[in-house]
């Protein structure tokens, strides 16, 4: 009796710590690496965000709301941007996010620092591929403007 219930117990003991790597794997994630960042990723709107290989990305109806300064939200309300520059991967307070700078929005030769964040479609915390790029709208943790690699 005791060696069939040592057995039990060792099976038990085995299942509970493979379940348990199982969720630690999943809590872990995978951090984002700058060769998935290249390619198009389009909104649901259309906009397009094309990041190229040599660290250049290019931008086509963009919502202004979100990659433009303003003072006023009816200022940009319904306007786009279309623009050029450079971009990065990089790890600011604990998020990966995508940073563009602009160095032409609209054909005007202005510069403009933004960024997009980048989270996982799956994983407990959204930290695995594949993944999306987004900004907030409105309040962070609130709905999100997203983009997907086509």
């Amino acid at each position: 009796m005791d060696r069939k219930y040592n057995m039990e117990m060792k099976s038990t003991a085995q299942f509970t710590i493979f379940i348990l790597a199982i969720l630690f794997q999943a809590c872990m994630g995978t951090d984002p690496k700058k060769d998935e960042m290249i390619g198009k990723w389009v909104s649901s709107d259309g906009a397009t965000l094309k990041i190229n290989k040599d660290g250049t990305f290019t931008s086509e109806d963009l919502p202004a709301e979100y990659f433009s300064f303003y003072v006023k939200k009816e200022d940009v309300s319904g306007k786009k941007v279309n623009g050029v520059g450079k971009w990065r991967l990089e790890k600011s307070q604990g998020r990966w996010e995508v940073t563009l700078d602009f160095e032409e929005m609209n054909k005007i030769k202005k510069g403009g620092n933004y960024f997009v964040l980048v989270s996982g479609s799956t994983g407990i915390l959204e930290n695995n591929p594949p993944w999306y790029l987004f900004e907030w709208v409105e309040q962070e943790g609130g709905k999100r403007y997203r983009f997907e690699k086509k």
